[in-house]
């Protein structure tokens, strides 16, 4: 083999290399906006994906109301959870400000954000008002009754399985590092490349 074809063969091998390791940064970087799904000793549950909004629209019924972080300079991480008891014949869940927690890389946690009172009513519909729904609340009011989440589904419509979004004021520079579920059974959940 002459120098030439040496040459040649180097250049590739070093691209092929910088390309992989582009590739991985990718999928790395792209990763950590999700969970996998993580199991307890009722509950399955993961985090579909996080979204970082500055505002949350939504309606009930004909009013329009709209939720904002309470502080400057604060942003909402909306999380997609979805969950699903796994083995109790039924699971009772009170969705509040205490049923999860986020975790940023530097060990602090954000409690979810009641989005029934941190709300103010605006004059008609915005854009965007049907993108993170269903909320994932439960509280025990009237407005949100606590939910019973059975093991097998039913005909007469009891679930089994819950979607929905829950929010966290946070930071606008937030690196998420674990969503921790703290109702119907403690359930820690790390961000895709922070094992």
């Amino acid at each position: 083999m002459n120098k030439q074809n040496r040459l040649i063969y180097l250049i590739i091998a070093i691209v092929a290399v910088a390309a992989a390791a582009v590739i991985v940064t990718v999928f790395y970087t792209d990763s950590s906006q999700a969970t996998d799904w993580t199991f307890g000793e009722a509950l399955t549950i993961r985090v579909k994906e996080m979204r970082l909004v500055e505002e949350v629209f939504y309606s009930i019924e004909e009013k329009h109301y709209v939720v904002r972080p309470s502080q400057q300079g604060k942003m909402i991480a909306a999380a997609h959870i979805e969950l699903r008891n796994r083995q109790a014949g039924f699971v009772i869940l009170d969705i509040n400000e205490t049923a999860a927690r986020l975790r940023d890389s530097e060990f602090l946690d954000y409690q979810p954000l009641n989005p029934f009172n941190q709300r103010a009513v605006i004059e008609k519909e915005a854009a965007g008002e049907e993108l993170l729904i269903p909320f994932l609340w439960a509280d025990g009011s009237e407005e949100t009754p606590t939910i019973q989440l059975n093991q097998i589904c039913d005909s007469a419509g009891a679930p089994c399985e819950l979607v929905g979004w829950l929010f966290f004021e946070v930071p606008k520079d937030i690196e998420y590092h674990q969503f921790i579920w703290e109702t119907g059974d403690t359930v820690y959940m790390p961000f895709s490349g922070t094992r």
